[in-house]
């Protein structure tokens, strides 16, 4: 086939991507790859709807004999965020980025909406809070690169220097 699928081949892709075809399975029904066939799902997004849970595609499981087929729970399709225990590296780690000890001294820190070319771009805000156009930066005079050269030691630290012994 290859080339630009007709108005008939993509609803009929269409219709097995909604009876939970693979891509690959789709490809090789089309006749077409399976990066066509993403393609495809990509640029007509108003017929390749988004894959439920329930489409999940199953796994065929054999143990002594018996098939059985086996579906990933609903659980674990969840994406979770990590739990770090309290670990003392961990509270190392977490001070290191202390963004507090980061301000300048006699620098004014100035709303990325605000900054200009030659100002230091080191955020004076932590990267796990909401960023926008009134997260703070440090904005000290740089010498052509991002950073003024106080935050760029905090952020080019050498091979062996950061590491814990």
């Amino acid at each position: 086939m290859g080339g630009k699928a007709t108005r008939a081949e993509l609803q009929r892709m269409a219709q097995l991507w909604a009876e939970g075809r693979s891509i690959a399975e789709i490809g090789e029904i089309m006749g077409r790859s399976r990066s066509a066939i993403c393609g495809y799902a990509h640029r007509n997004r108003d017929l390749f709807g988004p894959r439920s849970q329930s489409q999940a595609p199953e796994l065929k499981v054999s143990v002594a004999g018996a098939s059985t087929i086996a579906r990933p729970a609903a659980s674990e399709a969840k994406l979770v965020r990590p739990h770090f225990p309290e670990d003392p590296k961990l509270a190392l780690e977490a001070h290191r980025y202390d963004l507090d000890k980061h301000a300048l001294p006699g620098i004014t820190p100035v709303p990325f909406r605000d900054l200009e070319s030659g100002q230091c771009k080191f955020a004076l805000q932590p990267v796990h809070q909401t960023c926008g156009p009134d997260t703070p930066f440090c904005a000290a005079p740089t010498d052509g690169g991002p950073y003024c050269p106080a935050h760029r030691a905090v952020v080019y630290v050498k091979r062996g220097e950061g590491e814990a012994q």
